[in-house]
């Protein structure tokens, strides 16, 4: 026969046409699976040694000792418990027993751990039923049809059930069951959920009883014992319901069906398998008494398998005088007998082996108790034979070598270091594989999370398929600190040499320890390490203890990648965070909200910005980074920087950092950046008042910075270019006409309400560069704008609600010990200080006057009047001087002035609390203002306003004292 296209970048000819059930059959979990495929089981099966449990003494047994203790001739039932933990070969044990028994010509029924009760009673057994004796067994339509109605019309089936039970109960002693419609109601919810678990397929871990003694306690509708202990009245309940169930469907129990099929099959006795017997409490009790049961008319056999939790039921004293007891697995250790690290390789050989071994391509030398001695040589024109690809070492492996295997076994957890875990894991590699989700077995995610500290040489890890390939398929040198890589997988895979052009990877022809020599790919583990001369001796110099770190901790980068909290990463848990943090901390410039921004988020030294993937809700000032965004070579960058950031600060490369991964760690920065804004500003729902949630948050910084310059100069309106000016001043202070007007009318915690608001002007004012400046100096006019017309300032720190600015985080700052909090609470405080001036009826007064006064007065002429009045001999002193005081005005002065009392004028017209307070405000200046001083004492009307004086009647007085 010629020969056949040898794998490169293709599949192994084998697995051209695999049959996909065939690879489901291997790594099913299910052993009663490997109990219906004989020619699978003899060729995979590793034979089993147990214990006896009920020995003093560690006696170990095999599991043909345990098949002999079976005769087809015992007059009465014979129970085999094999207990043990969970994966330790309890469902293995079960298999080779029902092969053993079914070569034996005996009748095996297998019941499978995803078997409910009702489906062992009204499928399992009559189909066992029909296969061996033929028709139909009596009584099982009607399990049948409870079966039917449970599944399609459970409500119905709980109502009838929960009535007949109620009358059960009542008629035991002791009880008072008078429920209410609601309880009643709720009792056939209760039982409609656990019909609902007894017949639909499911994992057995978990028993099933219609009532637990915890229920009693839980739900007021079963208390209804007056003197029973909770276990009695939960048992109490059971039979209750499951007596009713059986009454309207007229059911055997599962002890009476096992009876009435025993009694058909005579001498030929049948088995009974339980791979789990996690079956329904509700019937548990019956087989065990059934089991127990010495009548010679019973001739079954039972192989009970389950942890001993589930097998204390039979732990009675007639069942541990008359049943036979084994364990799987030493007393307080879950480790499997049959498999370790040494023994790995060959207990998976036959399930890759199986899958070529069906035209001889791959057979074993086996010694009597079956294990592998050796691989033996393909047959003559099978596939192998005819590819000539691999040599013995791996030909059954492929596309695995032994390293792989090895290491697949020895990065599971504990735990999961047992047969079923680790096959699945090798065939869910495999299926990755030929699914061709990956070029490599290497590459596949299913190895993500297992522990594989192996590592590479960090120029290696820019070429992900190399370094998966080194680390999974690599035998490793210790001495010479280096991985060789059989040059024939990367080939069979596709990967061409190009792959590891500039890489510090050689090729070399190498002798290995079996097998001819071979073209292998030299791949250093480490840096390679300069030497240096001492005393004519050549030593390698040490390397620094922080490249010393990063080759300890850079192979569970992997692990830490799937699993943050894996407790073998721990170490390097510390210095990926350390990196990310400060590396968040440099892009956030000391995490503030806004770039070149003043407000700041005070993490603290042992908090975190973010929170890994894996570990938990993250809070609010905080965003989730998931490690599998980043590659590999992305996460060693990460870890040196955090090494070094960690051991020796100074020489931290920032640069290399984010020349890496900046693009990546720039968008986790905005995205915490924009986490603490939505979380605490933007969207606060609580720092205004329930009327007023259309407020935002920029409202508030617009409003704060309308008051402050409403306050530095209230005879300027706010509008945006009023903003402008007030971002770009020097500083805000309180007008000084206002200030003593303010002393006249306010106590003094308000005054110091208001000096403490415009105090914090600087950092108002940082706020508003933060969230409006349009470039260095200058603001969006427009966005300033809109805010305004929206919400004017005063009506927005009116709106403010006093417990929602509790809640602002005290660590949202300025860099001095100002916070947002101070701000927003100065500005409720100086909203309620105002609003105490609100209305004041002088300044409409004030305004008026002075507008009267004043309007259509020419400075010049004026003060040329004035001039010739000072010549009079007849005008007082006092007069001359105060006209005096008048001339040192401008014409400008005197436009300011009237600016002053038109805005006072339009405010006073509009509606809303702000335009009051700042209309107020504007005509207190005037009231203050030492023109309005000088004008109630003389008359310069411009133009004559008429009607009614009484305002400057009530100025003359206060200012001429009645003269």
């Amino acid at each position: 026969m010629s020969s056949i296209k040898q794998p490169n970048g293709s599949l192994c000819p084998h697995y051209f046409d695999i049959d996909e059930e065939l690879l489901s059959q291997l790594s099913s979990k299910v052993a009663k699976v490997r109990s219906e495929d004989k020619e699978l089981f003899d060729f995979t099966h590793h034979r089993i040694t147990v214990f006896d449990a009920l020995a003093e003494d560690e006696v170990e047994i095999s599991e043909e000792e345990i098949y002999e203790q079976f005769d087809r001739y015992r007059p009465k039932n014979f129970v085999t418990v094999i207990e043990g933990n969970v994966g330790t070969g309890k469902s293995e044990l079960c298999a080779y027993l029902s092969h053993q028994l079914q070569d034996d010509r005996r009748p095996v029924l297998h019941i499978d751990k995803n078997a409910d009760l009702l489906t062992i009673m009204a499928e399992e057994i009559p189909q066992f039923y029909r296969e061996h004796i033929g028709g139909e067994l009596p009584g099982v339509s009607n399990v049948e049809r409870l079966q039917k109605h449970v599944r399609q019309n459970r409500d119905t089936v709980a109502s009838l059930v929960v009535a007949k039970a109620i009358l059960n109960i009542t008629d035991l002693d002791h009880t008072d069951v008078n429920l209410t419609t609601g309880e009643r109601e709720q009792l056939e919810e209760f039982v409609r959920k656990k019909l609902t678990a007894i017949s639909q397929r499911g994992d057995l871990a978990t028993k099933v009883s219609f009532v637990d003694p915890g229920e009693i306690e839980t739900f007021s509708y079963l208390n209804v014992f007056e003197q029973k202990l909770l276990e009695e009245a939960a048992e109490a309940w059971n039979d209750a319901i499951w007596e009713a169930v059986r009454d309207e469907y007229d059911t055997p129990s599962l002890d009476q069906l096992l009876k009435r099929v025993g009694q058909d099959f005579g001498e030929d006795r049948p088995v009974l398998v339980f791979e789990d017997f996690s079956i329904s409490a509700l019937d548990a009790a019956k087989l065990r008494d059934f089991m127990e049961d010495d009548s010679t008319e019973n001739n079954w056999d039972f192989i009970i398998a389950g942890t001993q939790d589930s097998t204390e039921i039979l732990h009675t004293q007639t069942g541990l005088e008359r049943h036979k007891f084994y364990r799987t697995n030493r007393p307080n250790s879950s480790r499997v007998l049959f498999l370790d690290e040494d023994s790995c390789v060959n207990f998976i050989r036959p399930y890759l082996g199986y899958i070529k071994h069906g035209d001889g391509s791959v057979s074993y030398k086996r010694d009597e108790t079956n294990a592998i001695i050796d691989v033996e040589s393909p047959a003559t024109d099978s596939v192998c034979e005819r590819c000539g690809f691999c040599d013995d070492s791996f030909r059954d492996l492929f596309p695995f070598n032994e390293g792989f295997l090895r290491q697949i076994y020895h990065g599971l957890d504990d735990d999961d270091q047992r047969p079923r875990q680790y096959v699945q894991k090798v065939f869910n590699v495999l299926e990755d594989y030929l699914e061709e989700f990956v070029d490599s077995p290497a590459s596949s995610d299913e190895l993500n999370g297992l522990h594989n500290s192996r590592t590479v040489h960090d120029d290696i890890y820019s070429k992900e398929p190399v370094r998966q390939l080194a680390k999974w398929h690599g035998e490793e040198n210790k001495e010479l600190d280096i991985l060789v890589v059989d040059a024939r997988f990367p080939q069979a895979f596709g990967f061409g040499k190009n792959l590891v052009d500039g890489l510090p990877i050689e090729r070399q022809t190498v002798s290995p320890d079996h097998g001819n020599k071979r073209e292998a790919w030299i791949i250093p583990k480490t840096k390679q390490q300069k030497k240096q001369k001492r005393k004519k001796k050549k030593q390698r110099a040490k390397p620094d203890p922080e490249v010393k770190k990063i080759e300890e901790v850079k192979g569970y980068l992997d692990t830490w990648r799937e699993n943050t909290d894996a407790r073998v990463a721990a170490d390097l848990d510390v210095y990926m965070r350390t990196a990310l943090k400060d590396a968040l901390d440099e892009l956030t410039e000391g995490f503030v909200l806004q770039s070149d921004g003043e407000i700041e988020y005070l993490i603290g030294g042992n908090n975190d910005p973010f929170v890994l993937e894996g570990q938990g809700i993250r809070n609010r000032d905080q965003i989730k980074i998931d490690p599998a965004d980043f590659t590999t070579s992305d996460l060693l960058a990460l870890l040196r920087y955090g090494v070094y950031r960690e051991m020796r600060p100074q020489q931290a490369d920032e640069a290399a950092l984010f020349d890496k991964v900046g693009t990546q760690l720039t968008g986790y920065a905005r995205e915490w950046r924009s986490t603490i804004r939505t979380e605490y500003l933007e969207a606060n729902p609580n720092l205004f008042v329930r009327s007023a949630r259309h407020n935002k948050f920029e409202d508030l910084i617009v409003a704060l910075c309308g008051v402050a310059a409403m306050l530095d100069d209230p005879w300027k309106e706010v509008t945006a270019d009023r903003i402008q000016d007030a971002y770009s001043a020097d500083k805000l202070t309180l007008d000084g006409d206002l200030k003593n007007i303010l002393e006249d009318r306010l106590v003094q915690e308000k005054q110091d309400d208001i000096t403490a608001f415009m105090h914090k002007s600087e950092y108002i004012q940082g706020l508003v560069g933060d969230y409006f400046a349009a470039s260095d100096s200058v603001l969006d006019l427009q966005r300033v704008q809109e805010h305004l017309s929206e919400a004017p300032p005063t009506e927005v720190l009116d709106n403010l609600k006093k417990s929602g600015i509790q809640n602002l985080p005290s660590k949202l700052r300025f860099d001095s010990n100002t916070s947002v909090k101070n701000l927003a609470s100065a500005g409720y405080n100086v909203a309620d200080a105002l609003d105490m001036v609100a209305g004041d009826e002088d300044a409409p007064a004030a305004a008026s006057f002075l507008n009267h006064q004043l309007r259509g007065i020419n400075i010049l002429n004026a003060k040329e009047y004035i001039e010739n009045i000072r010549t009079y001999d007849d005008v007082s002193p006092d007069t001359k001087e105060i006209l005096g005081k008048f001339t040192i005005y401008s014409q400008n002065d005197i436009h300011e002035v009237l600016g002053a009392c038109t805005l006072q004028r339009d405010l006073s017209e509009r509606r809303g609390t702000h335009a009051l307070i700042h209309g107020t405000l504007a005509g207190l200046k005037i009231y203050e203002h030492e023109l309005t001083a000088i004008l109630t004492q003389i008359d310069l009307t411009g133009e004559r306003a008429g009607g009614d004086m009484s305002e400057f009647v009530k100025l003359s007085d206060r200012y001429t004292g009645g003269l």
